[in-house]
């Protein structure tokens, strides 16, 4: 496990090349190490931490996982020294020797690379199979992190019974999961931190790491299953590219539409043992409580995810050609569909499989904003308030920060914070990820962070954005991050600097339950002569009745407002006679609160139309 390095991520560590995970046959015996956990941790203090650590996966814990631990005969001599020379530690003997090594100086684990004794707390995985069995397997725990030296810097006791924990993971055969990093690294001390919605598989340490999660109880009860585990039932399908190729390394998320943070993940092609072979895309997540309703949705693991661990069966990680989204597949899962449409998914009646992800082909058209500065306003007054944007678009916001600009909320102990934009969330708001870059020529260290309107929620982490270098907060940023609060984007300089021209980049999920972006405005003329027809508009059904809708012409008049489902809207309108042909505007207007629908004209039955526009309100 890292302390500041990321890893990979997947379900399974190691599969062979016929696709079947390896796995231990429990009891599992462990062989401790002599010498002390480190210059303030004694052996027996090591011990114990360790007989904690892989409690929390043995059956007592986790009713639905077959798996049991013993002590066995200690190693012959202290191997956290560097002097060893038993050949137990060599994990090319099959001895049915399971070594913890307690690296109590960290020279072990100097020898992965040059500083790893700095960086890396600890490291675990299977050594030797038989067949698919594993028989043997290894823990090695770097004492510096727990001496009470100042470099590398400690972790709680608390915290590194928790990296115990997620090395056993590891031994047991599990991957890295990578989802909800949002919740436990906002970036700023001071931050609302949620760990109960990080796994212990995250590749970063956390400070709830020692609890297992939804989705490390799935993957170790679908590896050690006990009797339990058939109640509970699992989706499976494929990562399907826009080119209709199975595609694997793609992060597929199920989250429980009640309470979104209860998540389980699988990356696609978790069981293409042998990386040569055509890819078969699959993904399976496992473990998902049938009383549940579930969401599912793909996205590309983030780029950072690289290194000397895969992150699930690719690496480098993919790029993929659109954004995140969620999968609608009874509905219009097709490489085009609105990416903001989910399906909700009941496993009552069992497991459901075929159930196919199309990546989207491309991002949509970005919408183009430019800063607006009204000038007298105080906060949350000159945030610039982003009403409607187009739902799954990249939205791209052209400032300026300039030193002195006259923002007037100090959140960082420097400059204030010049530049505000608002979004209103709900739950059908998702922002993935926002960058900001410095205009070409403009040396201009600026600073980005998120705010609920009291405190501040994510910060960049390098402190220092300057020329040609992109700053970037990654994550899922939505009502579980927001909690009926508006979100604010803010942008700023640091102290002594110019400050300069920025572009803010923001990619999601904008429209929301009161408010949905235009498809656009199109232009035209309804002929002349009377009859009827429907404007079908994609919005978002909320609780306070229909909506208003005023037309721009005293002979056209509304027949009616219904919702086809939550997300469609037919509008029917008459045209008197007597009406001349002539552009006119519609207006939806939901009852009570901000916002508006997209949509357009459609030619029902024999009448003749054409566009008109349709104006988000």
């Amino acid at each position: 496990m890292a302390a500041s390095a990321p890893a990979g991520a997947g379900g399974y560590l190691a599969v062979t090349s016929g696709g079947v995970p390896y796995k231990w046959a429990p009891p599992i015996t462990l062989n401790y190490d002599l010498g002390p956990l480190s210059a303030t941790q004694n052996n027996a203090a090591g011990v114990a931490l360790v007989n904690s650590a892989v409690a929390v996966w043995a059956t007592a814990n986790v009713p639905t996982c077959a798996l049991s631990f013993t002590v066995g005969t200690p190693l012959s001599e202290d191997h956290g020294d560097g002097l060893g020379t038993d050949p137990n530690y060599d994990e090319t003997v099959a001895d049915g020797i399971t070594p913890v090594i307690f690296d109590q100086s960290g020279i072990l684990t100097s020898g992965l690379f040059a500083g790893a004794q700095n960086q890396v707390l600890g490291f675990a995985g299977p050594t030797f199979v038989v067949g698919t069995t594993i028989v043997e397997g290894q823990v090695v725990l770097n004492g510096l992190f727990i001496d009470g030296n100042a470099l590398p810097s400690d972790v709680t006791t608390t915290e590194f019974q928790g990296v115990i924990t997620h090395e056993v993971g590891h031994m047991l055969n599990l991957d890295h999961a990578l989802f909800n990093g949002s919740y436990g690294f906002p970036g700023v001390p001071d931050a609302i931190i949620d760990l109960s919605a990080m796994p212990t598989m995250y590749p970063f340490v956390h400070g709830d790491i020692g609890d297992l999660e939804d989705d490390d109880r799935a993957w170790i009860s679908s590896l050690y299953p006990t009797g339990a585990f058939i109640s509970l039932h699992s989706i499976s399908g494929q990562v399907i590219s826009p080119t209709s190729t199975t595609l694997n390394g793609v992060n597929v998320i199920a989250r429980q539409a009640a309470s979104p943070k209860r998540t389980v993940s699988c990356v696609s092609g978790y069981l293409d043992g042998t990386p040569t072979i055509t890819p078969d895309g699959i993904y399976m997540i496992p473990g998902l409580d049938p009383a549940t309703t579930w969401t599912l949705e793909f996205e590309q693991i983030p780029t950072d995810f690289s290194g000397g661990s895969s992150v699930g069966p690719i690496d480098p990680p993919l790029t993929l050609p659109a954004p995140a989204e969620y999968i609608n597949e009874p509905l219009v899962e097709t490489n085009s569909d609105p990416i903001e449409i989910s399906t909700s998914f009941e496993l009552t009646t069992g497991s459901r499989t075929g159930i196919n992800a199309y990546l989207n082909a491309s991002y949509p058209a970005a919408i183009n904003v430019s800063e607006v500065d009204p000038p007298g306003f105080t906060f949350p007054g000159e945030a610039m308030e982003i009403k409607t944007a187009k739902p799954g678009s990249v939205m791209t916001i052209s400032g300026n920060a300039l030193q002195g600009e006259g923002g007037n909320v100090d959140l960082l102990g420097g400059d204030p914070i010049e530049d505000w934009y608002a979004f209103k969330p709900n739950t059908a708001m998702r922002i993935t990820r926002i960058t900001l870059q410095p205009a070409a020529g403009d040396d201009s260290d600026l600073y980005l962070c998120t705010f609920d309107g009291s405190t501040l929620k994510t910060a960049d982490a390098s402190l220092n954005i300057g020329q040609g270098v992109t700053d970037e907060i990654t994550g899922v940023f939505d009502t579980t991050l927001f909690p009926n609060q508006t979100a604010y984007i803010g942008v700023s300089t640091y102290t002594g600097e110019p400050g300069g021209n920025y572009t803010l980049t923001i990619e999601g999920t904008f429209s929301s339950i009161d408010s949905v972006a235009l498809d656009s405005i199109p232009g035209g003329a309804i002929d002349a002569g009377s009859g009827s027809f429907t404007i079908k508009g994609r919005g978002f059904k909320n609780a306070n009745g229909a909506p208003s809708v005023t037309l721009g012409d005293p002979l056209i008049q509304v027949t009616g407002v219904t919702f086809v489902n939550s997300t469609q809207l037919n509008v029917s309108i008459n045209r008197l006679s007597g009406w001349i042909p002539s552009v006119t505007t519609v207006k939806v207007q939901n009852q009570g609160l901000d916002g508006g629908y997209a949509g357009r004209l459609f030619d029902i039955g024999t009448v003749p139309v054409s566009l008109t526009s349709f104006e988000v309100e």
